[in-house]
Parts: structure tokens; C-alpha cells; sequence
């Protein structure tokens, strides 16, 4: 069965967030076994972190850029998203 026109058009002018979200390296987690996945968004886009420990994944981050480092823009997966690093992880 072809693809109707229609839909041809909407796939092909979708917007790539809709079309690939799920799917970017930096909505899954990445971290090697042993290690709990981070991200943090730094100034060009999200730094990929395997760390053991929240601080730990902040110590990674300043590896990473020269910018200030805060909490704020650390995230943890939590199985099946990134979410927010909070005071009580630390």
C-alpha cells in the first residue's frame, strides 16, 4: 500500500522534534554499566554524563565547559526519562 499525499506532506515537513525526540542520543540514557546517566545542559546543548554520584556528575560536567556549574541544570534518568536533579539526591 503507497502513502497517501497527504500524509507524504506531513511526514516529510514535520518538525524534526516530532519526528526524532524519542530517539536523540541525548533523551536515552548513555552511561556504561556500573554508572547512573546524567545530563547537563551547557551552553551549546546537553553534555552526556556517566557518574556515580550527583556531585559526581557535576564534577564530570566542569570538565566539560568553562561555564559556571549549576545544580540546576543537572538531570538524572530515572528509567525512563531525565528528570531533575533535586537537594535530596544530593
Amino acid at each position: 500500500m503507497t502513502e497517501s499525499l497527504p500524509a507524504y506532506v506531513r511526514r516529510i515537513t514535520a518538525k524534526p522534534e516530532t519526528v526524532a525526540a524519542a530517539t536523540e542520543f541525548y533523551d536515552r540514557p548513555c552511561a556504561a554499566a556500573g554508572l547512573n546517566s546524567y545530563r547537563y545542559r551547557g551552553r551549546y546543548g546537553w553534555i552526556m554524563i556517566g557518574a556515580t554520584s550527583p556531585l559526581d556528575a557535576l564534577s564530570e560536567a566542569a570538565r566539560s565547559t568553562s561555564d559556571a556549574i549549576v545544580n540546576d541544570n543537572l538531570q538524572k534518568w530515572d528509567g525512563n526519562a531525565y528528570v531533575p536533579v533535586t537537594a535530596a539526591d544530593f
